[in-house]
């Protein structure tokens, strides 16, 4: 699966500030397990992500949410130079999108903001992954029925992350997870 993964993702290449390969294979991996038909991203940034899932979903509708309005003008530049549409919209992510064969993917906004998000659309969708959680592993626990994390420093999936420069790779400040952590929560 690592294989076909790297042949849809150039994992050569990575922007500042995005999720990294490692995190995004998770998300990738748990999205094709629960057989969804759209993928929508809240916090678009400048694209990156979202020209990588319309790589890995060629299958699904991709709908991705930029709030900040410069942003959304070099994303939408951005994701209209993929071959694949994706719908950059402008604003916060509408929850009329949603459905239960949907895979939201959290970007933006971050940490509690992205938590309370996660748990207002958790039971319409299959499943919801929220960037940068390394240091709320245990409040997911304890929030969401099934918590899965690409935190762990023992995970061969790291070695995806290889041509990240080592300023980017970040450390937890205990040492206890890998990098930026993506979580993937569902409500049974």
């Amino acid at each position: 699966m690592k294989k076909l993964y790297k042949s849809l993702v150039d994992i050569k290449k990575y922007q500042r500030k995005g999720i990294y390969h490692s995190e995004l294979f998770l998300f990738w991996k748990l999205a094709k397990k629960l057989g969804v038909n759209r993928i929508v991203e809240s916090g678009t940034y400048y694209g990156f992500t979202a020209n990588r899932l319309a790589k890995l979903f060629p299958e699904c509708r991709i709908i991705t949410y930029e709030f900040r309005k410069k942003r959304w003008k070099i994303a939408w530049d951005s994701c209209r130079k993929c071959n694949k549409e994706i719908e950059v919209m402008l604003g916060k992510l509408d929850p009329k999108v949603l459905t239960k064969k949907t895979a939201v993917i959290i970007d933006g906004p971050k940490w509690e903001a992205a938590i309370t998000l996660a748990t207002e659309i958790v039971d319409k969708v299959a499943m919801v992954g929220i960037h940068d959680m390394e240091n709320y592993i245990d409040v997911l626990k304890e929030r969401f029925e099934e918590v899965t994390h690409s935190g762990n420093p023992d995970s061969d999936t790291k070695k995806l992350d290889k041509y990240l420069d080592k300023a980017t790779i970040k450390r937890h400040s205990k040492g206890k997870y890998y990098g930026t952590v993506l979580a993937c929560v569902r409500n049974k």
